[in-house]
């Protein structure tokens, strides 16, 4: 036995539902997002800081010097020799997320080597790929506040 009922108006329900749910997880407004969150990591690891806001572990007194031979402050761990592991740090957006990777298999075995990943790893672990708690309130604050603008728009309609 089954029971169905006609609700007048929901043809219309069913398609403003999509539109709303297309505009919230738009690929543009998802790439911006996460734009931010790249930048967060870029900033954070430049300053010298890992996903804990703790400072990295100082280089090796032989990188250091390799470093400081080629006119580069040694001093400050920020992970940048070329600069090249960190400008390879690049976006997505499908189907309604975005992604943060990197666009190069070079890149993304150091990255994997200074985050600890890689076995035998005699580099000292400096994760600096990932979000913080506070990277995380930050971007889900932003995505919150264009969930509000896309309410708000959908309820002008």
């Amino acid at each position: 036995m089954s029971l169905s009922a006609d609700i007048e108006g929901i043809d219309q329900f069913k398609a403003s539902m999509e539109g709303f749910r297309a505009a919230l997880f738009d690929g543009t407004a998802l790439l911006n997002i996460a734009s931010q969150a790249r930048d967060r990591v870029i900033v954070r690891t430049g300053a010298g800081k890992d996903i804990y806001n703790a400072d990295f572990t100082p280089y090796s007194k032989r990188y250091r010097k390799m470093k400081e031979d080629r006119g580069i402050d040694g001093s400050v761990v920020d992970l940048k020799l070329t600069g090249q592991m960190l400008s390879d740090i690049s976006l997505s957006s499908e189907g309604g997320e975005a992604a943060i990777f990197f666009n190069s298999a070079e890149s993304e075995a150091k990255a994997a080597y200074h985050n600890g990943e890689e076995a035998d790893n005699s580099m000292p672990q400096r994760a600096f790929f990932g979000l913080s708690g506070e990277d995380k309130d930050y971007i889900e604050g932003l995505f919150n506040e264009y969930a509000d603008r896309v309410v708000k728009e959908a309820n002008k309609g």
